[in-house]
């Protein structure tokens, strides 16, 4: 029998879901409707063009169409931010890649290759 902490899933906050607090997955989690809090995924956070998050954020990857508006979002992998994605906040990232359009409005830290991210302990 697999260990709850093995367990990976896709979690959805669908258009027209308001969700207030702290979420964790070791999954990924896509977010169509209004997320407040704080939310870390193991995997990947996506943001639909419709989809907001404010608070803070720790993740694998993310990648986003829509609005974060975070204190901070510590990104393991690669951020993606698509030509409609408004982010505002202090990001650490590994790689970052933004489309023409999009705004990036806070501070930005990329470690250098030869050095780790230090990331917040759960």
């Amino acid at each position: 029998m697999a260990k709850q902490e093995d367990i990976t899933g896709y979690n959805i906050i669908d258009r027209g879901t308001v969700f207030s607090g702290n979420f964790s997955c070791n999954g990924d989690v896509r977010i169509d409707g209004t997320f407040t809090g704080s939310i870390q995924a193991g995997g990947k956070i996506i943001v639909g063009k419709e989809g907001s998050i404010k608070g803070d954020v720790i993740c694998g990857y993310a990648e986003s169409e829509g609005l974060m508006d975070v204190t901070t979002i510590v990104v393991k992998g690669m951020l993606m931010l698509k030509s409609s994605a408004i982010l505002t906040g202090n990001v650490t990232v590994d790689r970052l890649a933004i489309e023409q359009g999009a705004v990036l409005s806070g501070t930005c830290r990329m470690p250098l290759p030869s050095k780790e991210i230090d990331f917040p302990k759960e």
